[in-house]
């Protein structure tokens, strides 16, 4: 049997992706903001473009972005190579627009000016960055993150799990943009 396109069911798990990444999408934009990556104006580039993302991997991956698969449940039919290409191009049309903002931000303005930190400070930045880069590491390298309640798994709940990874590399990447 062919796998058919449920469009009704890709566009529910779209629609409520971009919901979730609207709010994930503030929070990366303020920190850019902050950091003096983005202007303010150019924020709701950044937010919508989260969303984007978020929306495109829950309707890329289902039901299974957001809740564990149940060995009582009866299997979901696979999406067709369509719907899986829409998730791909509806992510890159997110990731074009978190990115332009960035980088016509960072040519016209220049890259953010370097903070006047002692060396022992920024050595102290350098350690507390080391966490969040552990974190993402072994969070990659092993499919599985620690988290406040516990474990996190790439298989029970990838959306999780993805947005763990997210945030323990702009943590990384922060820290290491106070320095720098």
């Amino acid at each position: 049997m062919k796998p058919r396109a449920d469009w009704l069911a890709w566009s529910l798990q779209l629609v409520a992706g971009l919901f979730a990444g609207s709010g994930v999408g503030f929070i990366i934009a303020r920190g850019l903001v902050r950091l003096r990556f983005t202007d303010f104006d150019h924020m709701l580039y950044v937010v919508v473009g989260v969303s984007l993302c978020c929306g495109a991997f829950t309707s890329f991956h289902g039901n299974r972005a957001w809740m564990m698969p149940s060995v009582f449940a009866p299997s979901e039919p696979p999406q067709s190579r369509r719907a899986r290409t829409c998730s791909i191009i509806v992510g890159t049309i997110g990731a074009g627009l978190i990115l332009i903002p960035i980088i016509l931000h960072v040519i016209n303005v220049g890259w953010p000016a370097r903070k006047s930190f002692s060396m022992e400070f920024s050595i102290f930045l350098l350690l507390i960055a080391a966490l969040p880069g552990f974190l993402l590491v072994h969070a990659v390298r092993t499919g599985a993150g620690f988290w406040r309640f516990g474990i996190i798994h790439r298989e029970e709940t990838p959306l999780i799990f993805w947005l763990y990874v997210i945030l323990n590399a702009l943590a990384v990447v922060c820290i290491l943009a106070a320095i720098l």
